[in-house]
């Protein structure tokens, strides 16, 4: 009984570090969506930019290739 009793206490224990660590890592998730957020915004625009330029290059290849035939 006293063998039970010892392993409920420390299955307590880690139940209580646990609740923590969560309560911990909830606390966080606001400003870890919104870093994500962020971050995928500065990617989209960037995507934006590199897309634009690869036309704006394509564009003069095409007049390059007109102006030759």
């Amino acid at each position: 009984m006293t063998h039970q009793l010892s392993e409920l206490s420390g299955d307590i224990d880690t139940l209580g570090q646990r609740t923590t660590e969560i309560a911990v890592t909830v606390t966080e998730l606001p400003q870890q969506i919104e870093a994500l957020h962020t971050d995928q915004s500065r990617l989209a625009a960037e995507q934006v930019r590199y897309q634009i330029a690869f036309l704006e290059d394509l564009t003069e290849v095409v007049d390059m290739i007109s102006k030759k035939i």
